[in-house]
């Protein structure tokens, strides 16, 4: 202690400053020097830090990146995978309703194939009825004709017949008249004698009693009186 009161008593030099002032330059150079040093250790560290956490987000974002393009390409293999799926089903369904079609269509060709024979073979049976029955009008037809062309010629030859047969009874029936005239002319005669002989003496008489008066009387005629 008195030595640095001594010291310190003790007159000062320049070299003394100078070494005072080189000391304590030096140690805030050192102190500033270990600042700075501190200061890029811990820019450096920071530096570092950044880097890491740059490289560490680099890396993340690398992973996600990677993560996402993995994610991007499993969907689109899925899409693929759906797209050819929904083809393969599209295909199959298509085929499917081509084989359908086609089933339909052969159906119905083979219906209408069944319908054309059908048709046809009903055409034919109408054809042939057809023909039968005009074949059996025209077998009916002749019968007929044939029946009527008999008939007419029994009528012909019957009339002819009853023809005959009236001309030479009109002929007997004349001759008879004939000859019964004659007869019937005689038998006048004879019953006019008669009736006279019987009925023509009173007859005057009777006729007088019913109010008519006749003054003459012959065979042919009877004269009225103008009184009667």
């Amino acid at each position: 202690m008195a030595q640095t009161a001594a010291q310190v008593s003790a007159p000062v030099t320049l070299d003394d400053l100078y070494r005072i002032f080189s000391e304590q330059a030096r140690l805030q150079k050192e102190a500033l020097e270990a600042h700075r040093k501190r200061q890029e250790e811990a820019l450096e560290a920071e530096s570092r830090q950044r880097e890491a956490d740059r490289k560490r987000h680099e890396a993340a974002l690398e992973a996600e990146s990677r993560q996402r393009e993995a994610d991007r390409k499993r969907q689109e293999e899925a899409l693929e995978a759906d797209r050819k799926r929904h083809e393969k089903a599209l295909e199959a369904e298509t085929r499917q309703r081509e084989a359908d079609r086609k089933r339909q269509e052969e159906a119905l060709e083979a219906d209408r194939k069944r319908h054309e024979k059908a048709l046809e073979a009903e055409t034919r049976q109408r054809e042939a009825d057809r023909k039968r029955q005009e074949e059996a009008l025209e077998a009916d037809r002749k019968r007929q004709e044939e029946a009527l062309e008999a008939d007419r010629k029994r009528h012909e030859k019957a009339l002819e017949a009853e023809t005959r047969q009236r001309e030479a009874s009109s002929k007997d029936w004349e001759k008879r008249m004939k000859a019964l005239e004659k007869n019937i002319g005689g038998v006048n005669n004879s019953l006019g004698e008669i009736v006279e002989h019987l009925v023509a003496s009173g007859i005057i008489s009777r006729f007088k009693e019913l109010g008519y008066t006749f003054d003459k009387m012959s065979r042919d005629t009877l004269t009225i009186a103008p009184n009667g």
